[in-house]
């Protein structure tokens, strides 16, 4: 038997290489808080990557995972939160509310989507970039 959701789940790390690949990486700031957000899939992405960071960062850097449900609708956003929103493609409901909510809040919003099997990284530090 074959799933979608086996290919979305096996696509991830040539997604990432590619990703990084093609696109300088944002920088996180360790003194502020760290968001990733997610539904599905794609929160299980930010989970490994939640992890990833702290590993990578010699666990300066400990970011919180919230499914993107709860914190559209329930939790706060304050202007110093990093909010990194994956998504496969970019247009379910509540990951983008997240993205406005954050934006509306002036925290910086880094957003992961996949685009025709490419995936692609957009940076707003609502400082103008």
């Amino acid at each position: 038997m074959h799933f979608a959701l086996d290919d979305q789940i096996a696509s991830q790390p040539a997604a990432i290489r590619n990703l990084l690949e093609r696109m300088q990486v944002p920088t996180l700031d360790r003194s502020r808080p760290v968001i990733f957000t997610g539904i599905g899939t794609s929160l299980h992405a930010c989970t490994i990557a939640a992890q990833w960071t702290t590993e990578l960062s010699g666990g300066n850097i400990r970011p919180a995972v919230v499914n993107a449900h709860d914190l559209a609708l329930s939790a706060p956003i304050q202007a110093g939160d990093q909010i990194i929103v994956v998504s496969h493609r970019g247009n379910k409901r509540f990951p983008n509310e997240v993205l406005a909510k954050a934006q509306k809040a002036g925290a910086t919003t880094i957003a992961i989507k996949e685009s025709t099997n490419v995936a692609l990284c957009s940076l707003n530090n609502n400082k103008g970039l």
